[in-house]
């Protein structure tokens, strides 16, 4: 299939598609002198702003990707769209340690056949979410769990995905403890994906869009973010407005729906990811929207 084509899957089709609102960082003189940055802790007494980003309200078009979602491939479009069952109930996914045991053994061996390739695959973490009912209100107390976010990004660029294996590397214990100085030397090229799935379906409550890498201009579009911890700083992209962008989405995604997108490369933006973000749809919704995203690293090694 085409590039041509493939950006105008579904595009033929009015029902498939629908209008709606996403933030994007908004492009400002000020990010070629200071580097995006947010602080993820109040930073009340140490002084200065707990973010410099200033973001966008976009209208765009989003295209229902059910009837086509056998077209999209991870190494072209950035993303992929699969049927995989797991075994695991709703409530399940509140519990870490079921996650761990079950769940993540469960991701493993389905990455292991999406990416025959791969020398190893290794879970770096997953994160819960849900909805609070207040989610487009302030809020008064911090939520139990992490929202939906509504703009526009990556989750590491090739720079914050080396901090963030190093790390990860760097709290395992025996016997991956003993094998994180040959990992981290051997290391030459890995990628971070996250598998993502509602928990509850079928969902229309804030769902998840991807874009299209072959719409996107990497070199225009992107911008590297500071995320500044107490005790370490990452590094994950912000997207500016393309009018080119080409979003997908699954409408009534169904809890064995899982959407696996590539964040970043070790290579580069050359090799396809997918910025993402959840939007409203403005459709009925009868429940909050709850999902699970686990963060996975391919990693490939020097043949010694």
């Amino acid at each position: 299939m085409s590039t041509r084509a493939t950006l105008d899957i579904c595009a033929n089709k009015a029902h498939e598609q629908l209008q709606a609102s996403i933030y994007y960082l908004r492009r400002l003189e000020l990010y070629k002198l200071e580097k995006p940055y947010m602080l993820t802790f109040d930073p009340s007494g140490l002084g200065g702003e707990r973010t410099n980003h200033d973001f966008i309200r976009t209208t765009v078009k989003l295209h229902n990707a059910q009837s086509c979602r056998e077209n999209f491939n991870l190494d072209v479009h950035g993303f992929a769209i699969r049927e995989w069952p797991t075994g695991l109930d709703s409530s399940d996914f509140d519990d870490d340690e079921i996650i761990k045991q079950k769940y993540y053994p469960e991701i493993i061996s389905r990455l292991k056949i999406l990416r025959p390739d791969a020398k190893e695959i290794l879970v770096l973490n997953h994160l819960r979410r849900k909805r609070p009912l207040k989610f487009t209100q302030r809020i008064t107390e911090e939520p139990a769990f992490e929202g939906p976010v509504v703009y526009a990004h990556t989750d590491f660029t090739p720079r914050g995905a080396a901090i963030a294996l190093t790390r990860f590397l760097d709290r395992q214990e025996s016997p991956m403890s003993e094998r994180r100085d040959d990992l981290l030397s051997r290391c030459y090229e890995f990628l971070k994906q996250v598998v993502w799935r509602v928990t509850k379906g079928p969902n229309q409550d804030w769902p998840l869009a991807v874009c299209d890498y072959t719409s996107v201009d990497c070199g225009a579009d992107l911008e590297a973010t500071d995320i500044v911890h107490k005790e370490w700083v990452g590094e994950s992209g912000r997207v500016y407005h393309n009018p080119k962008h080409k979003w997908y989405f699954l409408d009534q995604q169904q809890a064995q729906d899982v959407i696996v997108f590539r964040n970043t490369d070790s290579r580069g933006f050359d090799i396809p990811y997918a910025p993402h973000v959840a939007f409203e749809t403005g459709c009925e919704r009868t429940s909050p929207r709850e999902s699970i995203e686990i963060r996975a690293t391919d990693v490939d090694f020097v043949n010694l």
